[in-house]
């Protein structure tokens, strides 16, 4: 119960100080700064920047790549393979040239 009195006392002071102020005092020619000055901001928010200059240059770059990588790839890979022209290809490709110990043991046999 207390605590509760105690509360309602600290709300008594909080308004009875609050009833006290007096309204803010300006001069007569802030509110027409005020005014300007978010315009102002206003237009400086709304023109792009280098940020979005750099941003939209990075995209088209990144397009235009991409566009250059997949217009070369499908050049060079037009024609299809076969399975087994594929791995053909492929074991032309990873086969060793160098002779090793293996083949040299196997060949003396």
């Amino acid at each position: 119960m207390k605590k509760e009195e105690h509360i309602q006392k600290e709300v008594e002071k909080t308004l009875q100080a609050l009833d006290g102020l007096e309204r803010a005092q300006t001069d007569s020619f802030f509110f027409a700064r005020l005014e300007a000055r978010m315009k102002r901001e206003e237009q400086e928010s709304r023109t792009p920047g280098w940020g979005f200059s750099f941003a939209m240059a990075a995209v088209v770059l990144f397009i235009v790549v991409n566009i250059t990588f997949v217009l070369q790839y499908r050049q060079q890979y037009q024609q299809e393979l076969t399975r087994e022209e594929y791995l053909d290809a492929f074991a032309t490709e990873y086969e060793p040239e160098v002779v090793t110990f293996y083949d040299e043991l196997y060949s003396e046999e």
